[in-house]
């Protein structure tokens, strides 16, 4: 219960597998965490950490197993996770991750086990994960292509035809009497000229 204290687990450094899973713990990571060179296995999973994952996961060059999962991490997911060359497994499903999958993970050939089911991940998925299901995916509404619908622009385009003024009485007076009481047929034929263009992403469903 609490946060990890600091400058505690950084002094483990030849430590090979680190398991606080369910402790009720909450707070950020500790920097002192990347001193850990020798790590291979991480399960941190179903407690309430929170903040930014670590920037620079190269600190851990022979991590083969991270579990993160159902915590409250947000921001990133940091390149350097996908060009960790010796990663087999990775769950960060049930967090508050945002942005992009980096295409770093295009360099996961190690890979094997992937969940990054709802968050708040966004952007094209890595053409090296296409090959996970779908369920390693869902719950992230603004994510695209494969195993995943297809990628689309959204455009919304709004063009409106503007209302002719009439040529007489062009004086001060006339143009502020035309504005407050402006003749019904003009106003719905300037309506029916008005055009409105909508492209839509469909959000995915499951």
């Amino acid at each position: 219960v609490g946060p990890i204290p600091a400058s505690t687990l950084g002094m483990l450094d030849s430590l090979h597998t680190l398991s606080l899973r369910s402790n009720s713990l909450h707070g950020p990571l500790p920097s002192d965490l990347a001193n850990l060179s020798s790590l291979r296995k991480l399960y941190l999973q179903q407690n309430n950490l929170s903040g930014n994952l670590p920037s620079n996961f190269s600190a851990f060059p022979l991590l083969s197993q991270l579990d993160l999962s159902f915590n409250a991490f947000d921001g990133t997911i940091p390149p350097s996770l996908g060009a960790l060359p010796h990663l087999r497994s990775l769950r960060l499903q049930n967090n508050a991750l945002q942005g992009p999958i980096p295409p770093t993970f295009n360099m996961a050939k190690s890979l094997q086990v992937l969940n990054a089911s709802n968050n708040h991940l966004n952007g094209s998925i890595p053409s090296s994960l296409a090959n996970f299901s779908t369920s390693a995916f869902v719950g992230n509404l603004n994510l695209c292509g494969p195993p995943l619908s297809p990628c689309t622009t959204t455009t919304t385009t709004t063009t409106t035809t503007p209302r002719r003024c009439s040529k007489k009485r062009q004086n001060s007076s006339s143009i502020y009497h035309r504005h407050r009481h402006a003749d019904a047929d003009a106003t719905t034929a300037a309506a029916d000229a008005a055009a409105t263009i909508f492209l839509e992403l469909g959000h995915i469903r499951w």
